[in-house]
Parts: C-alpha cells; structure tokens; sequence
C-alpha cells in the first residue's frame, strides 16, 4: 500500500523489485490485465463462499473506499461530501454507511447513472453541479448554510461548509473546490491521485483544514480492531444488507479490449462504473 517503505527507485530497496507498490504497477511480477500474474501468498486473500464472483471482483475497488472512508476522523461529522461519482466515490458512500456513518451524505456526481447508484448505497442526495462558477459556490453555501464571498481575482470563498470533503475526482479544480467546501477546521480527504496544480491551496492556511491524503488500501483499525482492508470489505459486503453486484456494469473478453477501453473511459455514454475483464470458469 502506499505507506510502504520497503520498494526503492530501481529496485534498490529492501523488496529488491523495480518501482511500483502493488500488482499491476510493477514489471517484474505482471498482473493487472494478465491471465496470470506473480503473487506472494502473503497477497492471497480467499473470497468467502457467500459471495459470488462479481462480487468478489469488486475487492479492491471497494477497498480503496473503504480505506479512505476509515482514515477520515468522522468523529464530530454531520454533513459529509462525496466529490465524485466515479466508483472510488460510490465505493466511500458504500463504506461509510457499511461502518456505521449516520450523518448526511451528499455526493456530487456528473451522470444521471452515478446520482441514481449514490442514493442507492445510502446517498442522501446526489447533485449535479451547475455549469457557471458563481452558481456552484451558491449552491454548496445554500446546501450548508454557509456564507459565500466574491475573493480577489476573481475567486469565491465561503464561511462555512461541510465537514468532511472526500475528493474523488482529481483535477486541479476539483481539489481547489473541495478546499473551498469545507468549512473552517474541517477535513478534505484526498482520494484521487491528481496532480492538484495550479490549485489554490490558500484555504488550508486560512481555513485550518485537515488535510489527509489516501493510497489504495494496507491494514485498518475500525473499532479498535486491526485487520487487512480486503477482508474487512467481504465482512462488509455480506453482513452489510448493501448491494454492491451492479456497480459491475460491464465485463468484456480480453479480445475485446478496445470496446472495454471505450466503455470504461466514455462513462456517460456507455452508463459504466466499473468495467472488467471476464474469464468464464474452466477457460484455459
């Protein structure tokens, strides 16, 4: 996970393994969209029988929710926002009601199709954002009572907000809004593996914002409990009473791969969430 300590630059750390922290990122074991790929079996993780195998391939898409959605300090938190509505953002929505999140959750999403699965996960509203700027800081500060100002150059700034903003797109807008939305001493959980520049980090000073970043998933602490977020997903999924199955919305065979790549990058076209390779049982 991202914390590791044990890959180096050109293999020099204690792993002896090229750069990249998990399967699918490192040249020397494959995975990703291989058949086959090299695993420790230390990496294995058995799926309980009760989930079927859609299910299970959700694992590591649900993790990485479930992983930002437990390194938020939700203490104190009433009003939560979900900036995106792509499966990292559902996969927040999932986690924070399956760990027992009571608060508001709203969710910005830009397809009619991810409003439709946010409300189903346990969304309380999901929202699209309107096109003009001004309009979008007018709709966060009426949604939570906070005041908006016109700033220098241009910019918006409001006083008050949400508590906690998981921000789950990426883009240097996005990151600076997710800034913006939260009010002062709040929480923004980076998510997203965005570049962020050219954002205006001004409100992290100003506002005093709690600020925590998030890389995929490694081993959680939920109720005093440590255990590894794989298998705390498949606790989750069936005791949980949330269906999860349909966020898989499309599988492809491997030689199909140029329609599965255009589904998966034309999202509003194609109504896609998560889009996945499918190897029927006995093939090979």
């Amino acid at each position: 996970f991202g914390a590791c300590e044990s890959f180096g630059a050109d293999g020099d750390g204690r792993a002896h393994l090229p750069p990249g922290t998990s399967l699918g990122y490192c040249a020397a074991v494959g995975g990703s969209w291989s058949e086959f790929f090299v695993a420790h079996v230390s990496q294995l993780v058995e799926a309980p029988a009760e989930l079927t195998d859609k299910q299970a391939l959700l694992t590591d898409a649900l993790a990485c929710g479930l992983h930002a959605a437990l390194r938020a300090d939700l203490s104190g938190a009433g009003r939560v926002l979900v900036y995106g509505g792509g499966m990292l953002g559902l996969g927040i929505v999932w986690a924070l009601r399956s760990v027992g999140f009571n608060g508001k959750i709203e969710v910005i999403a830009r397809y009619s199709h991810q409003r439709a699965f946010a409300t189903s996960l346990g969304a309380d509203e999901a929202l699209d954002l309107p096109a003009g700027r001004r309009e979008q800081f007018e709709l966060i500060a009426a949604r939570t009572g906070a005041r908006l100002t016109r700033a220098r150059f241009g910019n918006y700034m409001l006083s008050g907000g949400y508590d906690v903003v998981f921000e789950c797109v990426g883009s240097s807008e996005t990151i600076a809004n997710a800034l913006k939305w939260a009010r002062a001493r709040g929480q923004v959980v980076l998510v997203s593996t965005g570049h962020g520049r050219d954002s205006d980090l001004t409100p992290v000073w100003f506002g005093e914002l709690n600020v925590v970043g998030v890389c995929g998933r490694g081993m959680e602490d939920l109720r005093g409990r440590k255990e590894r977020t794989y298998r705390l997903v498949h606790e989750l999924m069936s005791s949980c009473g949330v269906e999860t199955a349909a966020l898989l919305t499309h599988t492809f065979e491997l030689s199909d791969y140029k329609a599965a790549l255009t589904t998966a990058m034309d999202k509003g076209a194609h109504g896609s969430v998560k889009v996945a390779f499918w190897f029927p049982p006995g093939d090979g």
